[in-house]
């Protein structure tokens, strides 16, 4: 008999124990294949054509002439030259990958001419938006705003005009606040600062929309932030409210308010008297920025119930005499009886916190 050759030990075998072409087989063909694979996926994910992937002989057959083609070309312009080429071509996929990426986070800004059905579509879907939120004011009746929604929600995804679209974001996000404020439906109101933070960060400067997006966009913030709690959500509504208050616009003074009113929500979430006192700053530029009598009254009224709070939480003298004279002027300004017996109850009030303090 031929003595058998004595096996060498799993765990002591080396390369040279293993069998040739399966090494070979994994180098020259599997691994190409996937770089192929990756290369395949990678492409069509910058082009934004996302087909199913190839068979894996396929993939198996492009990477070794992929493979072919870089040796030829290592021997005919050097392996640094090779190697060089073939890091470009991957460095210029990610670069489109990247790219793409980020073009699809933003919306289509380029000019796009739609159809004539479509271009004349447009103007009667907004006008029956604004007519629907009109009538909700009016009867609130849900069944409007549903509609408004129902119809934004596609317009707003299909329509490529980005003036349009603007428009019908702030009129989506108007909308699904109403809904939310009506019903306490939360997912409307996450929807809405979706919609409108989208809105209000695609709105250039200058632009008229602008004060319009950011003051709906504050409100959807900071409801959400009294909701959840999470002050984040409350420190963005006040940056969106400060930039609106800096714009020369008939909605500065209601900036102010939401301003004021974020960092109120703010305080009152910390029991923190500071943060309370920085709300009191845009509660008098708002009375002072108030472009008639009433929107004034109403502006001096907030200020004087939010003057008192304050004397409440720091008692300071100071506060609640100004809480008074805020109160005895917005009284003066008022004609309404409704809203007279609102101002009435806001002097007594601060009347009572004086004689308390004294």
């Amino acid at each position: 008999m031929v003595p058998r050759r004595p096996e060498t030990p799993i765990a002591e075998r080396g390369l040279g124990d293993m069998a040739p072409f399966p090494i070979l087989f994994f180098i020259f063909v599997e691994v190409p294949s996937m770089g192929a694979m990756l290369a395949h996926k990678g492409i069509m994910l910058a082009t934004g054509n996302e087909t199913r992937p190839l068979n894996v002989w396929l993939y198996r057959l492009i990477g070794i002439v992929s493979l072919v083609v870089l040796l030829g070309l290592s021997f005919a312009i050097g392996a640094d030259a090779a190697c060089l080429l073939f890091v470009l071509l991957v460095g210029g996929g990610l670069a489109a990958f990247v790219t793409r990426r980020r073009n699809d986070a933003a919306p289509d800004t380029t000019r796009y001419d739609p159809p004539p059905q479509q271009q004349a579509a447009a103007p009667d879907a907004l006008a029956r938006m604004v007519e629907c939120v009109q009538r909700y004011e009016q009867t609130k009746d849900l069944a409007d705003l549903d509609r408004t929604i129902t119809e934004g929600r596609a317009l707003v995804r299909a329509e490529k005009d980005i003036e349009v679209w603007r428009r019908l974001s702030v009129l989506l996000g108007q909308a699904l606040l109403k809904r939310h404020l009506a019903t306490n439906d939360r997912g409307a109101l996450v929807e809405a600062v979706e919609v409108l933070r989208s809105a209000g960060q695609n709105i250039p400067p200058g632009h008229r929309l602008r004060p319009a997006a950011l003051i709906e966009l504050g409100a959807a913030l900071r409801e959400l932030g009294n909701l959840s709690g999470r002050l984040e959500l409350l420190d963005e509504a006040a940056h969106w409210y400060g930039l609106c208050s800096a714009i020369e616009s008939p909605k500065r003074a209601q900036a102010y308010v939401g301003l004021s009113t974020s960092l109120k929500v703010k305080g009152d979430k910390l029991d923190d008297a500071g943060v309370l006192a920085q709300a009191v700053a845009p509660a008098r530029y708002a009375v002072g920025s108030a472009p008639d009598q009433q929107q004034r009254g109403e502006n001096l009224t907030y200020l004087s119930g939010l003057l008192v709070l304050l004397h409440r939480r720091t008692g300071d003298p100071a506060a609640v005499r100004e809480a008074v004279t805020a109160a005895e002027e917005a009284l003066e300004l008022s004609s309404d009886p409704q809203d007279r017996a609102v101002r009435e109850q806001a002097l007594r009030v601060a009347q009572a916190q004086e004689r308390h303090r004294e």
